[in-house]
């Protein structure tokens, strides 16, 4: 291993934060992939299935920061309603959800599946 004594080269420095900021800039559109964002669509399916929206939105950040300490999310749709019933239980305690945690997650993944899959009737 190479190690640099001395303050660091401006343009290491450089080099490093553009590099730090492509893969952030890089991460959050696939974050909004993975983990669509709570939006008008979503709030309608929320309202009519008698959830409240902001379950919806707790439920996301449950999502992206608590199941995103341990492993990359998957893309919400990638799984059946049935898939998810599954996984959801398993992994509830691994990542010491709280109960209000694990409802609010699995209100926004089935608010989600609900609009991926009337979004994947329509094309």
């Amino acid at each position: 291993m190479v190690s640099i004594k001395g303050p660091i080269p401006e343009c290491s420095r450089l080099l490093t934060a553009t590099l730090t900021a492509a893969v952030v800039v890089a991460g959050c559109a696939s974050l909004q992939e993975l983990a669509p964002l709570v939006g008008e669509e979503a709030v309608r399916l929320a309202e009519i299935k008698g959830i409240d929206p902001q379950r919806i939105q707790g439920g996301r950040a449950v999502y992206v920061t608590q199941c995103a300490r341990c492993h990359t999310p998957e893309r919400v749709g990638r799984y059946s309603v049935a898939k998810w019933h599954q996984t959801l239980p398993r992994m509830t305690p691994r990542a010491k959800l709280t109960p209000q945690e694990a409802a609010d997650l699995e209100a926004y993944i089935m608010t989600t599946l609900g609009v991926v899959r009337a979004a994947s009737a329509v094309d």
